[in-house]
């Protein structure tokens, strides 16, 4: 039998529940220590789930006899805290987001190979029924080939149920870096690696009100997402200068052609004539509109229709409660947490 292995959990926020209840899950791993920036919430998380002992962070660093450290802090604090772990010599496995900006993430990979160190990152929702049922029919060609997958989140905001939820609206938080992890590792595990990302947030609401237990009431000003930083709230919002030539008049006059009041125009001159007193109206010319299709007309509605690599190759798409699978066999989705999935086996000659 193996030794039991010493950890320590750096966090003793919400989310530390769950880790403190799974670790009595595995015999290999035993909680030794838990450390936390407010040092009563440590203790007081100790005295909850039966760790032998709560400590400051330095002092956790410090101990010998901890091998793996799990970093449970706030987001924008993961990069640093993971950092000192390593440079501490312990393994560590951080919650998501594994960092905040790709320089960060570098860092901590480099370390870690440099010092022959572990590092892991949540979420590991991936082994779940859900996700590991649709790896197997993958393997096995159940859906046929995969060629794409989706996935959506909808939550109001974490001030609904969240009994802090002011990280979510810093840096580092927000749907993108807190929650997108959980499909991005679904979608990869099914999908495969990533060769290209790119991304896109906004912000709804300049304020949040927190309608959850105990700071229920309280305000939080939310974080546009033009950058990681925005700087100062009187530079976000500066007023325009009246001395500063507006974009119209550098870019000079915009076509008419380019907006819609150009578009309204020409419609009214082509029903209506130009204006001018001593020109006749033009005469509408109508394009001859070309027969429909033969293999279209029928089409059952809410189907579509969609060309592959032969203009003879039809790829139909069937609704599914997570996304949709496409093909022509309406057999049903299979139930994941993440979206859906396109197979391409199950195309059809119309």
């Amino acid at each position: 039998m193996p030794d039991i292995i010493p950890i320590g959990i750096i966090g003793c926020g919400s989310i530390s529940n769950a880790y403190f209840g799974a670790c009595k899950r595995f015999p290999l791993l035993q909680v030794a220590a838990c450390a936390d920036i407010d040092l009563e919430r440590a203790k007081a998380k100790a005295a909850e789930h039966g760790v032998g002992r709560a400590c400051t962070v330095d002092e956790m660093l410090a101990d010998p006899a901890i091998q793996i450290i799990v970093n449970l802090t706030i987001p924008k604090a993961h990069a640093e805290v993971d950092l000192r772990i390593l440079n501490a010599g312990k393994h560590v496995f951080s919650e998501k987001p594994f960092a905040i900006s790709r320089e960060e993430g570098k860092a901590i990979v480099e370390l870690a190979k440099k010092k022959n160190l572990r590092v892991g990152c949540a979420p590991d929702t991936v082994m779940g029924c859900g996700v590991q049922t649709c790896r197997k029919y993958i393997d096995e060609g159940v859906i046929g080939k995969v060629i794409a997958g989706n996935a959506f989140m909808l939550c109001g905001g974490h001030e609904t149920w969240h009994p802090s939820p002011e990280f979510y609206y810093e840096v580092g938080g927000g749907p993108m870096f807190d929650m997108g992890p959980y499909y991005l590792h679904a979608l990869i595990t099914l999908l495969g690696p990533v060769k290209r990302v790119s991304g896109v947030a906004n912000t709804t609401f300049p304020e949040r009100t927190i309608t959850s237990q105990p700071k229920r009431g309280k305000v939080v000003r939310t974080r546009r997402h033009r950058g990681l930083d925005p700087g100062p709230r009187s530079q976000r919002h500066r007023r325009p200068d009246p001395h500063r030539p507006s974009r119209r008049t550098r870019l000079g006059r915009i076509p008419a052609h380019s907006s819609l009041q150009g578009r309204l125009a020409r419609r009214r001159r082509r029903r209506h004539g130009d204006g001018h007193p001593q020109r006749a109206p033009a005469p509408r010319q109508r394009r001859d509109r070309l027969p429909r299709p033969r293999h279209h007309a029928g089409r059952p509605r809410g189907v579509e229709v969609r060309h592959l690599h032969h203009p003879h190759h039809h790829l139909r798409t069937t609704g599914g409660d997570a996304g949709g699978v496409a093909g022509l066999d309406p057999r049903p989705l299979i139930g994941s947490d993440f979206g859906g999935c396109a197979s391409r086996d199950n195309e059809s000659r119309t």
